[in-house]
């Protein structure tokens, strides 16, 4: 949750998380540490897709595809997070990727803000800022992707050798609109592309949650200020009781 201190003068300052140092302390950037985990995220991330098929050198310009599209949805993610409170003067870290070998290839990345965020006004755009240059982004890979993608008829498969994916209602009226009613029988066989403009979606989906540390507590702690921890444990609770109901979550 958010921490309300004050600097000086009394002016009233919201802190954005709970790694910050002192007001007015400065800590050394080390971009070494951002480049290898940037290079280790793109390689998880490029072996991360299912080698289904091809040849070797088609399999890595899959991942390739895969990779760099994610790889840039993250990025204006981030550094939308990053210049916008560089334009508040908070001292905010380069993105840290966080490399994860698994299906996704990562688990995200984050930054540090590194001393007080000045007003509501200034959380509510730095929260602001990351998901909605990553949603455009993401908007932009599933229009591409989806348009590369191919309907192809369903032929018998082994088990766990084909991965399906429920669909969004922005995603599912985009695959309407590029392909129109996919006939029984049939799906669609989705292009790289369009698979890491899905997960971005996901991604924001998910950081749009009103809960703590999320970009969503974030926004909605700027809004209503200390009310926000009420709206993300009705949320956590709602999250955990879904998890009996709805095997997708």
């Amino acid at each position: 949750m958010h921490r309300l201190n004050y600097g000086p003068g009394g002016k009233a300052v919201y802190h954005a998380g709970a790694d910050k140092i002192p007001y007015g302390n400065a800590r050394r950037d080390r971009p070494w540490i951002n480049i290898l985990l940037f290079i280790a995220t793109f390689i998880t991330t490029t072996l991360s897709q299912p080698q289904l098929s091809g040849s070797i050198s088609e399999n890595i310009f899959s991942g390739l595809q895969y990779s760099c599209t994610l790889m840039a949805i993250l990025s204006f993610h981030e550094f939308g997070h990053y210049f916008a409170a560089k334009k508040f003067g908070v001292d905010a870290t380069l993105p840290f990727f966080i490399p994860f070998p698994s299906l996704i290839g990562t688990m995200g990345a984050v930054i540090k803000t590194r001393s007080p965020i000045p007003d509501r006004r200034a959380l509510f755009y730095i929260g602001t800022m990351g998901p909605l240059p990553g949603f455009v982004v993401s908007l932009a890979a599933v229009i591409a992707g989806v348009c590369l993608s191919e309907v192809q008829p369903l032929v018998p498969f082994e088990e766990g050798s084909i991965l399906s994916f429920g669909d969004s209602i922005l995603f599912s009226f985009i695959i309407q609109q590029v392909h129109g009613n996919i006939a029984q029988g049939s799906d669609l066989f989705l292009h790289p592309v369009a698979f890491a403009g899905w997960i971005g979606f996901l991604l924001t989906a998910l950081n749009l949650m009103p809960v703590g540390q999320l970009d969503g507590g974030h926004i909605l702690h700027a809004l209503i200020g200390d009310k926000q921890r009420y709206a993300g444990w009705l949320t956590l609770t709602a999250l955990a009781l879904l998890s009996f109901y709805w095997p997708g979550w």
